[in-house]
């Protein structure tokens, strides 16, 4: 199990921010407190899907999770039947921006044909099935992504499991909210000190 835990003093105010799996990050605002953390962790997805086009012909397409090893995710593709398997894609949201490379014939970036922002890869009318990976910068711990089958005029998506690469992010305070936390202090002791000489 996967947390996600922050914890900064912001105007004298211990805030601490405890997100579970499928729960949404909430910190303090970055400018005053210096965390930020804009996703949302999710759960691992299914190991695998099976993806069903509403078709004459009833296609159905499989995607399996295969295997993560030293940051390379690979997934099977297969043809159950139906018509052929035009292209498949991996859509990884933020995950995006953090991959270094992926298995041949791989596109990244906007699919027109879909509208879906990922990774495609097109697959000819000979393919009947096929593994595929992408490679990370780094160890992500496991959560949910999304694929997309696309046959014929017809596409479908579905959840599976991928890399979670939400995580809460720091960044440094400016100056000026530094003197803002140094006043506020100064405020404090000197509070305390009347508080001291009336009792």
């Amino acid at each position: 199990m996967r947390y996600l835990i922050g914890a900064m003093v912001c105007a004298g105010v211990m805030a601490v921010a405890f997100p579970a799996q499928a729960k949404k990050v909430t910190t303090p605002d970055p400018v005053s407190c210096g965390v930020t953390a804009p996703c949302t962790p999710t759960e691992p997805g299914p190991l695998s899907v099976t993806l069903n086009l509403d078709d004459d012909k009833d296609t159905q397409i499989k995607i399996s999770f295969v295997s993560e090893i030293a940051n390379v995710w690979t997934y099977k593709v297969e043809e159950l039947k139906g018509r052929d398997l035009s292209h498949w894609n991996l859509i990884l949201g933020q995950c995006l921006e953090f991959v270094t490379g992926a298995s041949t014939g791989a596109i990244i970036g906007y699919d027109g044909s879909t509208g879906y922002t990922g990774i495609k890869w097109n697959t000819p009318d000979s393919f009947s099935s096929g593994t595929f990976s992408i490679t990370m910068d780094k160890d992500y711990g496991p959560g949910t992504i999304l694929v997309l089958a696309k046959a014929g005029n017809g596409f479908v998506t579905g959840d599976l499991y991928g890399p979670d690469c939400c995580e809460l992010q720091i960044v440094p305070l400016p100056a000026a909210a530094w003197s803002g936390l140094a006043a506020l202090g100064g405020l404090a002791a000197f509070a305390k000190a009347r508080k001291s000489r009336k009792a």
